[in-house]
């Protein structure tokens, strides 16, 4: 997996990232296992499901459209 030079990830995504990861976090407080699709964590940010796929790409993070994506926060 070939990771970007973090110096070129701009700083308005790693702040949507940081959103992200504390949606997440809420989530799995709140007992949520999984999540289905990129328009769920769009909608609870406030944003759409391209941004959300493209703030993952830049960190080369991709799911399975035929999968759901387990709610893990580390």
């Amino acid at each position: 997996m070939v990771r970007k030079d973090i110096s070129t990830v701009s700083v308005r995504t790693v702040g949507r990232l940081s959103l992200y990861r504390r949606l997440l976090s809420g989530l799995v407080a709140d007992g949520v296992r999984s999540v289905y699709s990129r328009t769920e964590v769009a909608a609870l940010a406030g944003s759409s499901a391209a941004q959300v796929r493209r703030d993952l790409m830049v960190i080369s993070y991709s799911g399975s459209p035929n999968r759901a994506t387990r709610c893990s926060v580390r």
